[in-house]
């Protein structure tokens, strides 16, 4: 569709009292500052959307008088000639005040404001005149293509984004995993799932599998520390039989103090209580060789603790070497393409400085009314006019070139530093690394040196130790040499005791063996299922790594396709946070330069690209008004009409066409 502005009346609209403009393909519109070049973008604008040219609704349209109040009564219209594809649609919109006399008042009053509008000077209603502006053009896709700045100053950037995606679509996932070798393994991983799906599947596991490896070392810990003392090989099937015996033995021996048992009785007492500190001392025995398994437990423990703070400060610095290596390439990529855009530059300044003024052929000089050939003083002047004109354009486009050229060597002067910064930074963190993977090595030994002396327990080392069981063995001395008068009764009870005693001891050592059995086997379950689970972590870490390529091949795929649809603008679709994590965003570059940090007429020139792309894309051209025209030396070419807006030193508007 193809909609073109072919006349434009406006009446008491903002500061212009009355003005009638005939349009053309390109119409110039010169005047002074505030002489009202932008209340005619306004005026159409308001004519279709009840806005201005900067897309606000609420604006005064009313003419004012010197003391800034408005001047009432007056009919504030704008009525324009469009055509759509060749045909004529003429749209007309008037604002009034509303005045009205209240009974018995002789005085009129203000009671507010009323609009009227027109179709092809018919009279309708609000909706049916916005329905056939709405069946013509979207609004926010017109004010798109007629306004070169409306795209970047006026639209967020997910609004950018999402007008740029819907320019050039979008990749499916199978795309994007097909063009690139590394990523293949995906297809299978991702199955029905999206890739945001997946990332947090594999953040939810990793983050399970990390909670379980922390608490496996204290597990372990606990369990190590519950183990009992087990004192030297033992034939635990000799014991059974033993306490089979004994336990006969036992049977027999109470049987015969039955009959003695009210005689021996305080004897009884009193061995007894000598038995019970014994076993309260070999209770404190107990403990005692508990603690200094313990102690050896604790040592490797913490070198294990040590060993994993090494492993994972390695990890981290070869994961930034990693990221700076990728930065530089990055860098270089771009130093080459900015030297390349340097390289052009000089070769357009030369050619530039080569070119000179062509002097006319002065028969070309004739009067346009009377077709008379113009004296050679007007002729002369004329000419050199020209020559000024022609010699102020050489020296502005020279001067825009030479600003180009230092702008694109700052830029590589800083994507350079930048380098060196990583590289300083590689080299730095690479003798880290190496004392890191030095200090692994010794702290891996020291763990396997006190796994070796875990195995051999050595109480007799230990001072309380030694001096605990020479008590206790003086304490059984003391009870064993006990003589009483009754020394048959004595005799049964010691060797009844004796057999308990020893019964109590097999037990413990059956038991114990055991318990050291079952502890140690869940150790080593515990310790299997920490490898498999650190394996687990580092397949998800693999699988994480794959999922952040696929969004770098993404972004490539993305960009490239964006950049191809464009002459003068490229767009940065996404940008690399601190953790290498890419967020998504919408910012428009001319050459490399932000928009924001470019000058007006490069600005204007992305502007107008961007409104050829989406003419393009919506199959629609509109009329394009550009403000602040005398910013740029050449607009770039483009299928729709174009006004333009020119600061100039007419008192009053002139329009050229």
């Amino acid at each position: 569709m193809e909609i073109k502005l072919q006349k434009l009346k406006i009446n008491n609209f903002k500061g212009i009292k009355n003005l009638e403009i005939d349009f053309k393909q390109t119409t110039n519109i010169y005047g002074e500052n505030a002489t009202g070049k932008t209340t005619i973008f306004d005026a159409f604008n308001w004519l279709l959307f009840d806005k201005d040219s900067s897309n606000k609704k609420d604006f005064n349209i009313k003419t004012l008088a010197k003391d800034g109040e408005a001047l009432h009564g007056l009919e504030h219209s704008v009525e324009g000639d469009l055509t759509i594809d060749g045909k004529i649609l003429n749209l007309r919109k008037v604002f009034t005040e509303k005045w009205v006399k209240q009974r018995g008042s002789a005085e009129k009053i203000f009671s507010g404001h009323e609009t009227n509008y027109w179709i092809n000077e018919v009279p309708v209603k609000k909706n049916e005149y916005q329905s056939k502006i709405n069946s013509l053009i979207d609004e926010d896709k017109f004010k798109l293509i007629s306004n070169p700045l409306h795209f970047n100053l006026n639209l967020d950037w997910k609004k950018r984004r999402e007008v740029i995606m819907e320019i050039v679509g979008d990749f499916s996932d199978q795309d994007i995993i097909d063009s690139n070798e590394k990523i293949k393994r995906l297809s299978v991983l991702l199955q029905d799932k999206t890739l945001d799906e997946f990332k947090a599947m594999i953040a939810g596991q990793k983050k399970r599998f990390n909670d379980e490896l922390k608490s496996i070392p204290i597990r372990i810990d606990e369990l190590s520390r519950g183990i009992p003392t087990l004192d030297a090989d033992v034939d635990y099937k000799a014991l059974e039989q033993e306490k089979s015996d004994l336990q006969i033995i036992v049977g027999n021996l109470e049987k015969d103090l039955t009959d003695q048992r009210k005689i021996a009785m305080d004897l009884m007492n009193s061995f007894k209580k000598k038995q019970s500190i014994i076993a309260g001392k070999r209770n404190e025995l107990n403990k005692l060789e508990t603690d200094i398994v313990r102690k050896l437990y604790k040592a490797i423990d913490d070198l294990r603790y040590k060993k994993m703070d090494f492993e994972n400060q390695i990890k981290g610095l070869e994961s930034r070497i990693k990221s700076n290596e990728e930065s530089i390439v990055f860098n270089e990529t771009l130093i080459k393409k900015k030297e390349k855009e340097l390289a052009e530059l000089r070769v357009e300044f030369n050619e530039i400085t080569k070119a000179g003024f062509e002097i006319p052929d002065k028969n070309d000089f004739v009067c346009p009314t009377c077709k008379q050939q113009l004296p050679d003083d007007n002729i002369d002047k004329q000419i050199e006019i020209l020559e000024i004109n022609f010699n102020a354009d050489k020296k502005s486009r020279l001067e825009n070139i030479n600003f180009k050229g230092k702008s694109g060597k700052k830029y590589i002067d800083s994507l350079k530093k930048s380098n060196e910064v990583y590289e300083t930074e590689n080299e730095s963190n690479q003798i880290k690394l190496n004392e890191l993977v030095v200090n692994l090595e010794i702290i891996t030994n020291q763990i396997e040196q006190e796994k070796t002396k875990s195995c051999q327990v050595d109480y007799k080392s230990d001072e309380n130790y030694i001096a605990l069981e020479a008590e206790i063995k003086t304490l059984e001395e003391e009870l064993e040499n006990n003589e009483t008068s009754e020394i048959d009764a004595s005799d049964l009870i010691n060797k009844k005791q004796n057999c308990n005693n020893r019964i109590s001891e097999i037990n413990k050592i059956l038991n114990n063996k055991q318990v050291i059995a079952d502890t140690q086997k869940r150790i080593e379950q515990l310790e299997e299922s920490q490898r498999d689970i650190a394996n687990k972590v580092m397949d998800l870490e693999g699988q994480e790594y794959l999922a952040e390529q696929f969004i770098r091949t993404k972004v490539d795929m993305l960009e490239s396709r964006i950049n191809e649809k464009f002459s003068q603008v490229n767009f940065k679709m996404f940008n690399e946070q601190i953790n290498g994590a890419l967020v998504e965003c919408c910012d428009t570059l001319i050459k490399g330069v932000p928009f924001q940090d470019a000058n007006n007429a490069a600005k204007i020139n992305a502007g107008m690209d961007i409104i050829n792309t989406l003419t393009t894309h919506y199959n629609i051209t509109a009329p394009i008004f550009v403000d602040n025209r005398e910013a740029v030396n050449k607009l770039i070419n483009t299928d729709s009409q174009v006004i333009n807006l020119i600061v100039s030193q007419d008192k009053v508007l002139r329009v050229e066409v």
